[in-house]
């Protein structure tokens, strides 16, 4: 056979063999194309629904914590609507139309989770479903049978009924405080300590005062100007005293649950320290809060009904992604079966957490600044260096000294906030404008920013110090400061699952 006549049949057979392979080859990259631009649009989405939330948190006075989160949920939903048209190029498209898509969205709180159903054929005439608390049950017998519902850090609320092994009666429990470490030796250091007339309060060896607070406080509205007020608080000590009393009265309760598995997860001791993130208490906490999302959202979600009939079981999360759930507020939003090229579809889902919402600070989301005092010493005042660091910052411990003061406030005290003009209102002006103010002048610290600082928490920070043995003559300073100011703040946190079935008179 002549050369030439081969060469017509290779042609004959490759030609059409290579043109659909550039097809596909051109497929495939239309719809990987396709997916980062999906990617991109729903990851957009769902940040700007969190900084909604945040901002929404930040200047919208509370009523009651369910009732206010409603409302700055179902405004982040229609924010997430919004931005996921907008980034597809599909504005003026109906909200229904761009959440059919979405067979759920998660809103992870601080004790308890909401589920968002745009498709929800359940029956239900609300597609935001009701609050879910972290909640579990645990039984021994037929005369113990409590309830304990977790949050993110290490507040619970415990009702039920339970066997008092003292005087062997079946007694009603319900209450609700924070859990930690009770000492009645003043110099173990182990764990709270209070003196009999509450005067001396500590917590691990180190003494918690009062304290005085420093932020802006606006006094015209039209000039925007501000003075530094200072406010005196006693809630960091009342945090330590009333922790006390409810954990040892949580621990009579969970006496009742000895010899059974889960009596050495719930028992809170030394060894057992529920601000220890290695701890079995954490670790229970961790799992009650994973298995409560996951079968609410796989029930959920398998009953979706969107623009496919095909099954949709839910995707396993990322072991970065809990610990984003069970650390801090966070949306978890789902997106399904959006055609690629005819080649597949879309199915994908994003967690967005937040540090920065009032809602919830966590230990680490606590931002501190010094102060020091006036260079006159006719003047009592103390003036801030100018920034806000985090607790390990270098450049903040190199700089204290025996007469520095270091005070520390939520990470969401440093964000901007608004407020209505209500005085000073000329006739005919807007009763409803806006100004905006900051209630700290001081700068973030940019190695704060940029470098990486050694994570800490409560149960950690003193092994901080004995690695860092540098800062020993502020060692007991620093300490304070930041035990201080994590009881302050949790001592004014609100709290949802204070309401489920509390008696006034048990609750601590």
């Amino acid at each position: 056979m002549k050369l030439q006549y081969l060469i017509i049949i290779f042609l004959a057979i490759m030609l059409p063999i290579s043109l659909i392979l550039s097809q596909y080859i051109g497929t495939e990259i239309d719809a990987l194309a396709d997916k980062t631009k999906y990617d991109t649009a729903l990851l957009g989405a769902t940040f700007d629904a969190m900084s909604a939330y945040e901002m929404n948190t930040r200047n919208i006075e509370n009523s009651t914590v369910v009732a206010e989160d409603i409302i700055e949920i179902e405004a982040a939903i229609s924010t997430f609507s919004r931005s996921l048209s907008s980034s597809l190029g599909l504005v003026g498209i109906s909200k229904d139309y761009m959440l059919s898509y979405i067979p759920a969205i998660a809103f992870c709180m601080y004790d308890g989770y909401y589920i968002y159903l745009p498709n929800d054929d359940l029956g239900n005439t609300s597609k935001l479903q009701p609050y879910v608390y972290y909640s579990k049950n645990y039984t021994k017998g037929d005369k113990t049978n409590i309830t304990i519902a977790y949050s993110l850090d290490n507040y619970v609320t415990i009702y039920g009924t339970y066997l008092d092994n003292e005087d062997n009666k079946v007694k009603s429990i319900s209450a609700a405080g924070y859990l930690i470490v009770t000492d009645e030796n003043e110099l173990s250091g182990n764990g709270v300590y209070i003196s009999e007339d509450k005067t001396v309060v500590k917590y691990k060896g180190i003494e918690i005062n009062e304290e005085t607070l420093y932020e802006n406080n606006p006094t015209s509205v039209y000039d925007t100007k501000y003075e530094n007020v200072t406010k005196t608080t006693s809630d960091a000590k009342l945090y330590y005293i009333k922790a006390n009393n409810f954990t040892r009265m949580y621990n009579d309760v969970i006496n009742s649950l000895i010899s059974t598995e889960d009596y050495d997860k719930l028992y809170i001791n030394i060894d057992n320290d529920p601000e220890d993130e290695g701890s079995a208490f954490v670790q229970e906490k961790t799992k009650v809060i994973k298995e409560a999302l996951t079968t609410n959202l796989n029930r959920a979600i398998v009953n979706f009904d969107g623009t496919s009939s095909s099954y949709y079981e839910l995707p396993q999360l990322s072991a970065t992604d809990w610990e984003k759930i069970t650390n801090d507020i966070s949306i978890v939003a789902f997106m399904k079966d959006i055609p690629l090229e005819n080649v597949t579809t879309y199915n994908k889902y994003v967690v967005v957490n937040s540090s920065i919402t009032p809602r919830y600070t966590s230990a680490k989301s606590i931002s501190f600044i010094e102060y020091d005092p006036s260079d006159d010493p006719s003047d009592d005042s103390v003036k801030s260096n100018g920034y806000y660091h985090q607790i390990t910052c270098p450049e903040l411990l190199s700089n204290l000294d025996e007469n520095s003061t270091l005070i520390g406030y939520s990470s969401a005290d440093f964000e901007r906030f608004r407020a209505t003009k209500l005085a000073n209102i000329q006739e005919g002006e807007d009763k409803n404008e806006y100004y905006y103010y900051y209630k700290h002048n001081e700068f973030a610290d940019y190695n704060c920013e940029i470098e990486p600082i050694e994570s800490v928490n409560v149960a950690t920070i003193e092994k901080y110090f004995e690695d860092h043995t540098e800062y020993n003559n502020i060692k007991d300073k620093v300490l304070s400061a930041y035990y201080t100011a994590v009881g302050r703040i949790r001592f004014s946190q609100q709290k949802a699952s204070s309401y489920i079935n509390i008696d006034e008179e048990t609750t601590e």
